[in-house]
């Protein structure tokens, strides 16, 4: 499609627009709103992009390919609220913890860097926690954050449930001399 003219693009977008109105064949639904995404995208028409990823959504929540291009056209536009939504509705819709964790502790990162919302970008790392117990990046996030924001209590609390989680007697004697050390030092 790279060698077409932009009015040759327009056209093959103007008959995949009046297929798709016309179909109700799901898959067929789908890889034609791709198509089109895939075509807008390249005609730097991202609005027109974002919509067609989100008719596809509407039809099936959570579509892997769909919530891709949201998500990298999102990136590009730095379009840190966008990025956000798709990272929870990639979560949302997969049923294993360790990626559910992943995309929340993406959805945090976010949060926390691009939007300066930080109690949102910790419940998040804490959503992540709870779904993977020991999930070492929302670990490390959640440590750095309350350390800088002086919150101790979270941070014990936090040492807490990790110790809940550990039978290595090695691992469980290091997390309590954190939590001693926090208690000595901080509090």
């Amino acid at each position: 499609a790279n060698d077409l003219d932009p009015s040759a693009f327009w056209e093959l977008a103007d008959v995949l627009l009046a297929w798709v109105s016309t179909n109700n064949d799901q898959s067929e639904f789908v890889a034609i709103n791709l198509r089109l995404a895939s075509l807008f995208e390249e005609l730097k028409r991202e609005p027109e992009a974002i919509a067609r990823y989100k008719a596809i959504l509407e039809r099936s929540p959570g579509h892997a390919g769909a919530l891709a291009g949201l998500g990298k056209i999102s990136y590009r536009l730095q379009n840190w609220s966008g990025l956000v939504e798709t990272y929870d509705a990639e979560a949302a819709a997969t049923d294993d913890p360790r990626t559910r964790a992943g995309r929340l502790y993406k959805a945090g990162e976010t949060l926390e860097e691009r939007l300066g919302q930080i109690d949102d970008a910790i419940a998040r790392y804490k959503q992540a926690l709870t779904l993977t117990p020991g999930f070492l990046p929302a670990t490390k996030a959640l440590t750095r954050l309350f350390e800088k924001l002086g919150r101790w209590n979270e941070l014990i609390s936090m040492h807490e449930q990790e110790l809940l989680q550990m039978t290595d007697k090695e691992q469980q004697i290091s997390t309590l001399n954190k939590i001693a050390g926090f208690y000595e030092d901080r509090m």
